[in-house]
């Protein structure tokens, strides 16, 4: 999916230095990029990451687990921009349920923190752009994106759509299909999920999807 594995590997390190993985966001601390052992991990990561990186006038890295990171890695690219890419939580829940065989509860709940996490990114170095406006026409949501980052457009609009495939959005219907992912098809019955997750918990409260549409909304 087009990760950076340099990247990958340090915020993997990272967040169990923190006591977490990417499936346990760990609660981090005040100020824990600037501890000598994160420190560390950043100084034997940097020189192949900088130079997997060199040579481009723009460098991307994407990877899900930066959004808990953030502060670390802002700290070490000053210069850098937050793109958070939205998608509805629902659909989110059943891909990531799917792939990584993840109970349907604990996707939304990590939806929710890693969504939260991106956000808190300061407003100034903060974009954002919707994953389904990306998927039904790529050029207005990328115009607005490279306004945002004050980028140079591409010549070939085409040739950038090009690159997108709504097929490959296995949560959207087919013309006169229902949906394959309602709400209704995550919901279970019971007491709401405790603020600190249960990860057994393989159903999704219906409040708290209520609550992440509307995060969703929010956040778009």
């Amino acid at each position: 999916y087009h990760e950076n594995l340099l990247a990958v590997h340090l915020d993997d390190k990272l967040l169990a230095l923190l006591g977490g993985s990417w499936r346990r966001p760990p609660a981090a601390p005040a100020d824990w990029w600037e501890r000598p052992d994160a420190r560390a991990l950043w100084a034997e990561a940097r020189p192949a990451l900088d130079a997997s990186l060199a040579g481009c006038a723009r460098s991307v890295i994407k990877d899900p687990r930066a959004s808990l990171l953030l502060p670390s890695w802002l700290d070490a690219y000053p210069d850098a921009r937050v793109v958070v890419c939205l998608r509805r939580p629902a659909a989110a829940v059943a891909s990531l349920s799917r792939r990584d065989r993840v109970p349907p509860g604990e996707c939304l709940h990590l939806w929710g923190r890693y969504l939260l996490a991106a956000l808190d990114a300061p407003p100034e170095r903060r974009s954002t752009c919707v994953y389904e406006d990306l998927l039904k026409d790529p050029r207005p949501p990328l115009e607005a994106l490279v306004r945002d980052l004050r980028l140079e457009g591409p010549a070939d609009w085409a040739r950038v759509a090009s690159h997108v495939d709504p097929r490959l959005d296995h949560a959207a219907a087919g013309p006169g299909e229902p949906p394959r992912v309602a709400p209704s098809a995550l919901l279970g019955r019971g007491p709401p999920l405790p603020t600190s997750l249960k990860t057994s918990r393989r159903e999704v409260d219906p409040r708290l999807l209520e609550l992440a549409e509307e995060l969703y909304d929010v956040a778009r």
